[in-house]
């Protein structure tokens, strides 16, 4: 199934599973930087950041 997908891909599936679990753990590490982000407002000024 992925072979026919990624045919025009050109770099094999191997390299499009990996980059799309890259893609995937980048996204997760960014969202733990903004929670870390938004405690750190709390901690200095009481108050929630907005949304």
């Amino acid at each position: 199934m992925f072979g026919v997908l990624f045919s025009e891909w050109g770099h094999g599936v191997q390299a499009a599973v990996d980059l799309t679990l890259i893609c995937r753990y980048y996204e997760r590490y960014a969202d733990h930087a903004v929670d870390a982000g938004h405690q750190v407002v709390f901690m200095v000024t009481g108050e929630a950041p907005p949304s």
